[in-house]
């Protein structure tokens, strides 16, 4: 994740604002931006909210709504409607599925909407997945392989994968 995942904030002396979803690559991913001034985070993640516990100079926002015990974060149409409120500099989407020909999937339509919200809210974004995401099949469609600004991920992706982020520009990060 080195330089790419900074270079997709903006360095200025206004303040930056991201969201960050919910999940262990997403965690990850945080000590790439912990130190940014200014910074201040939306997330559904306890976890992420967690992490900025003892770093006074972010402010950190948790979305409201239901909560799942099993991902320790909240979703539905309340969190839904609380992420609408909000636009972003950057979104760091996780993701549970990416297949060459049906794109980023999910497994539930909560994950799913909430990411496309986010998605949509965002100047840009980017999906954070391990290479174990790539070639699985989900249940439900997030959206197309072409409809982000980059991927970060670990290891070496397929070249089906390669080619189409290099034919849409998007971008890949190797962590």
């Amino acid at each position: 994740m080195g330089g790419g995942m900074t270079e997709y904030l903006v360095y200025s002396d206004g303040a930056v604002k991201v969201f960050i979803d919910t999940g262990t690559t997403t965690i990850a991913c945080l000590k790439h931006i912990e130190t940014r001034k200014d910074l201040t985070v939306v997330s559904n993640s306890l976890a992420v909210a967690a992490h900025f516990f003892n770093l006074p100079q972010a402010s950190v926002r948790v979305l409201g709504g239901r909560m799942r015990p099993d991902y320790q974060a909240t979703y539905g149409h309340e969190t839904v409607a609380a992420l609408k409120e909000h636009f972003f500099d950057l979104a760091i989407i996780a993701i549970s599925a990416i297949h060459a020909e049906r794109g980023f999937m999910d497994f539930g339509e909560d994950e799913a909407i909430l990411r496309r919200v986010a998605k949509a809210q965002a100047k840009r974004s980017i999906i954070v997945a391990d290479s174990s995401k790539f070639g699985r099949l989900g249940s439900i469609h997030t959206f197309g392989l072409s409809e982000i600004d980059a991927v970060v991920t670990s290891g070496v992706i397929a070249r089906e994968f390669s080619d189409q982020f290099n034919q849409s520009k998007v971008e890949i990060i190797h962590a």
